[in-house]
């Protein structure tokens, strides 16, 4: 069999250098009267022939090295043509500042042009025959008259052929003749711009209104911005290749870990998306961990040596809401949207389909529980809401989260049970042993108010579902809470039930908490892992970060930050306070948000601050996102001006694209990552309703394959 191999850029830019070889003794002549032609100009000074040096041994020209001085610079020349015929990267210049090729005196070629840096070694080819000898005013007065030519359609035969050389000969050099070195190198930028505009005027007449896509797709970094001194700080090649090697050592020496998980945290980031974990990172570099730049920092998900991705789109839709994705990774189905704990058979607000059985899914905590474990679910959003609901609730619409809600949607909550209920009454929810989170109301009946808020209950069935809570577990040791302080006094080595509501509705985010006695995540996953850890069965427990979404929602970028920083935060105490042995630590998100971090900030710039300046003159910010309510419209047809807004301000909304009431979700894979026992299922790129069956498996729990049974080996 013959394996043909792929063309690569090698073999392109020889047959380049062979064609442009052919063309070397009568192709600039060529080209060089038919320009004249072109443009009429009787007054140019004629191109000296190239010198010609002794042919290679192989009867090739040869071009001779000539060297060129660029102000201090004075480099040489490669041959491009030597050297099995390999075009090589040469130092590249605008042509204006070029100098001792036409014995033209250094002060009176540089006053006839602006003088620029030298261009990076490695930002371009060119065979340098082609472009010694033109200065930058004949270019400019050959492209003028040149599109005087074309418009008036007086092009002279073989014109179209001459600038197809040129385009297609790879003559890679500087677009802007004020190119900084790196800018060029980073952008790849190709020719130099009138000799690029000769070739583009002979084929096509409006060359000066149309833009190279090259430009479009890939502008100048505004690397200037960065000081010398600054730039000095960067690490060195060294640091670079001593940390690969090291990461490189770290994951030679990982194992996987084949035993029995005998415990199981999940974290799930709602909304977590990979932008959001990747800025997160970068602000507490520069915040929490005050790091020189902040892109070289570290969350502890970071550290979980196992990772990949999952797919979250729902059995109904292409971008999933928090309900259906929330049933995938919990009961291991895909359902549609907005339905939670159900099969995809079951469709919103049908109440009649909720309560067959044969609709009804059960999740890994109702298999933990089978198992002798403890389970338990903590949220800082309420514990109603659609990603812990589907932990221990069946409902057709996620918005059911007490009787009233039910009522609203035509429904009969007498036949229905709304969320609330089901965690209080029904199974497994009355069986987890640590509750935590917010959504007080949705337990207390419209006669009973919140201490704290003053605000009513939101049940119509007179049912104070906490006071049955109490009731039912008063023959055990058990506890209930309503803020952080009490929280932190709870004995966690003399009671098995423990309910938390901290807030009537969410909890704060993480910077208010202090302030309404809610306790941080960190702290409640501590006291639960202390409760839970003293079942020698082991032990099931989810903590969702909920208020990352909420700040999503509303376009507030640092916040939903923040919001991920304190979720990590409990991920690091989770890992400190288990064995990677015996636990499998998963750490996940249920669908991503139309979040990004765009631009091309100089490295260390604050993630919150302005990314560049855009073809319309006007700032914009690194955090962006595509739509959601902060949208601020056009002001005199101009898109709105952020100059003066208050970047750093934890409360700043992000300017989006789109004018929407609440920012969407987004469609793309989030992350998994884990450690412990069978942590190595979640790498490659699978579906989100795998990570219920792969955990179960792990832990030799549920309906599905265990390791304990052998299966799959």
């Amino acid at each position: 069999m013959v394996v043909r191999k792929p063309p690569t850029s090698k073999v392109k830019v020889r047959n380049t250098v062979h064609f442009v070889r052919d063309l070397r003794c009568w192709g600039l002549k060529i080209l060089v009267c038919c320009c004249f032609l072109l443009c009429d100009i009787t007054s140019a000074a004629t191109l000296p022939p190239p010198s010609v040096s002794p042919p290679n041994p192989d009867g090739s020209p040869t071009i001779p090295h000539t060297p060129i001085e660029i102000g201090s610079l004075s480099e040489t020349v490669p041959n491009p043509l030597h050297n099995d015929d390999i075009v090589e990267l040469v130092p590249v210049v605008s042509p204006s500042v070029i100098t001792n090729v036409n014995n033209v005196p250094k002060e009176k070629a540089l006053s006839s042009s602006p003088q620029v840096p030298p261009v990076n070694k490695r930002s371009a080819v060119f065979p340098h025959a082609l472009m010694r000898n033109m200065t930058l005013t004949e270019a400019e007065r050959m492209v003028s008259s040149t599109n005087n030519n074309l418009s008036t359609g007086t092009s002279g035969p073989g014109a179209e052929k001459i600038g197809q050389v040129l385009l297609d000969s790879n003559l890679l050099i500087n677009e802007e003749s004020s190119c900084r070195s790196e800018e060029c190198f980073e952008t790849g930028t190709q020719m130099p711009s009138m000799r690029r505009q000769i070739a583009e005027a002979i084929l096509m007449s409006d060359i000066r209104n149309k833009k190279r896509r090259e430009s479009v797709m890939h502008p100048p970094r505004n690397i200037e911005r960065i000081s010398p001194a600054r730039r000095r700080q960067f690490e060195p090649a060294e640091y670079w290749k001593e940390s690969a090697l090291e990461a490189l050592h770290t994951k030679l020496l990982q194992r996987p870990i084949e035993a029995v998980a005998k415990n199981i945290v999940m974290f799930l980031g709602d909304g977590m998306s990979i932008p959001t974990i990747t800025a997160a990172r970068i602000l507490k570099g520069q915040k929490v961990d005050n790091l020189r730049f902040g892109e070289e920092g570290e969350l502890h998900m970071d550290t979980l040596p196992y990772n990949g991705l999952s797919k979250t789109f729902c059995s109904d839709a292409q971008v999933a809401d928090s309900a259906c994705s929330a049933t995938a990774y919990l009961c291991g189905v895909k359902a549609n949207s907005g339905t939670i704990g159900l099969t995809p058979d079951v469709t919103k607000n049908n109440c009649t389909a909720q309560n067959n059985p044969a609709y009804q899914l059960s999740s890994i905590l109702a298999w933990a529980q089978a198992a002798g474990k403890s389970t338990g679910i903590i949220s800082t959003a309420r514990i109603t809401h659609a990603s812990p609901a589907a932990a221990y609730s069946r409902v057709a619409n996620r918005n059911w989260e007490n009787d009233h809600e039910v009522k609203q949607d035509n429904n009969n909550p007498d036949e229905c049970d709304d969320i609330a209920e089901q965690l209080i009454l029904g199974d497994p929810g009355r069986n987890i042993n640590v509750i935590l989170g917010g959504g007080k109301l949705q337990f207390l009946p419209r006669s009973k108010r919140d201490p704290e808020t003053g605000r009513k209950g939101y049940r119509t069935d007179r049912k104070n579902l906490i006071e049955i809570w109490k009731q039912e577990k008063f023959q055990t040791r058990h506890a209930y809470v309503e803020g952080k302080e009490e929280l932190l006094h709870v004995d966690t080595s003399n009671v098995d039930y423990l309910l938390g509501l901290f807030a009537p509705s969410h909890m704060e985010y993480y910077h208010e908490q202090e302030k309404h006695d809610d306790p941080s995540l960190e702290e409640m996953t501590t006291v639960a892992l202390e409760i839970l850890s003293r079942n020698p069965n082991g032990f099931f427990l989810f903590v969702e970060g909920g208020r990352i979404d909420h700040a999503h929602h509303l376009n507030n970028g640092m916040r939903a930050l923040w919001e991920t920083i304190e979720l990590d935060k409990a991920i690091k105490k989770a890992d400190e306070m288990t064995d990677d042995r015996n636990t499998i630590l998963l750490v996940t998100a249920d669908h991503s948000h139309v979040f990004s971090i765009a631009g091309y900030p100089a490295r260390g710039n604050p993630i919150s601050g302005i990314a560049e300046m855009a073809q319309d003159n006007l700032p914009y910010t690194t955090l962006s996102y595509a739509n959601g309510p902060a949208y601020k419209g056009f002001v005199n047809n101009r898109r709105y001006n952020i100059s003066r807004d208050p970047l750093d301000d934890l409360k700043y909304r992000q300017v989006p694209n789109i004018p929407r009431k609440s920012e969407t979700h987004g469609g793309d894979d989030v992350m998994m990552s884990a450690s412990g026992p069978f942590a190595h299922l979640f790498t490659g790129v699978q579906q989100q309703n795998y990570i219920p069956h792969a955990l179960a498996y792990a832990a030799c729990i549920g309906p599905g394959p265990k390791f304990c049974d052998n299966v799959f080996y």
